[in-house]
């Protein structure tokens, strides 16, 4: 008998797991209890492992195999659930407790459109020192770039990356008639990232600076903020760099 509840216990952490993940997604519950649910899948993982381990020990030594393929089941997915929570929160202190990235910190770029959206419960949207100072540590990388295409077609250009990568287009400003205006120089395309299992929405800001006829081409920065949470485990730097090589991808 108590095999057998062995034998289950991979499914059963495999559930919690998820069940945590999507009812946080779906706003069953607050992100602090989906968190809580996978604590409780890592301490059943690692039980749910050895547990395995033993009970195939068993079976090995007694000669009874007939347990030996759900155990081995049981421990491949405990095991696994185990090692994929367990990483990620072993990573937390290798990244900054930050949420707010750009690629320029002395004019950061701003949001407009996703505002009202984000609601009042969302973190605050003023850059704060500190953001730049451990992004000035830990993600050095970060910075402008300069495309060989006119404000247009940038922004032509941004917002087919954005689609490519998955994000949600709020908008632009100024509108693309406005931007048709020979003497509009600067414009912004917002869009919102979805994660997949929890769900959590971070919104992403590019700016478009022209510097008019003096080359024809355009500056670009980025910013990436997570409406919640205190620390992103380097989400919002890491879609940064995917955006922006992306983007160079199409200019080469």
């Amino acid at each position: 008998m108590v095999w057998r509840v062995i034998q289950s216990m991979g499914l059963v952490v495999v559930l919690i797991a998820a069940i945590g993940a999507l009812g946080t997604k779906f706003g069953v519950w607050f992100y602090t209890f989906g968190f809580q649910m996978l604590l409780i899948a890592l301490f059943l993982g690692f039980l749910g492992l050895v547990a395995s381990l033993i009970g195939i020990g068993v079976s090995l030594k007694r000669k009874t195999h007939e347990l030996l393929i759900g155990l081995a089941i049981s421990g491949c997915l405990c095991g696994g659930t185990f090692a994929y929570i367990g990483f990620h929160y072993w990573k937390i202190g290798e990244y900054p407790p930050i949420h707010d990235v750009s690629t320029d910190l002395d004019d950061v770029p701003t949001f407009e459109l996703v505002v009202e959206a984000r609601g009042e419960s969302s973190n605050p949207l003023e850059f704060k020192p500190d953001s730049a100072r451990w992004q000035r540590e830990h993600y050095a990388d970060l910075e402008s770039w300069e495309t060989p295409w006119t404000l247009a077609s940038t922004v032509v250009h941004v917002q087919e990356t954005l689609d490519d990568l998955g994000m949600e287009i709020i908008g632009q400003r100024p509108s693309e008639e406005d931007l048709a205006e020979s003497s509009i120089s600067e414009a912004h395309v917002e869009a919102t990232a979805t994660t997949f299992w929890f769900g959590f929405k971070d919104d992403f800001v590019v700016r478009a600076r022209s510097d008019g006829a003096r080359t024809g081409r355009t500056v670009v920065d980025v910013r990436s903020v997570s409406r919640i949470g205190v620390g992103d485990l380097g989400a919002n730097a890491q879609r940064i760099r995917k955006f922006l090589a992306e983007l160079q991808a199409r200019a080469e």
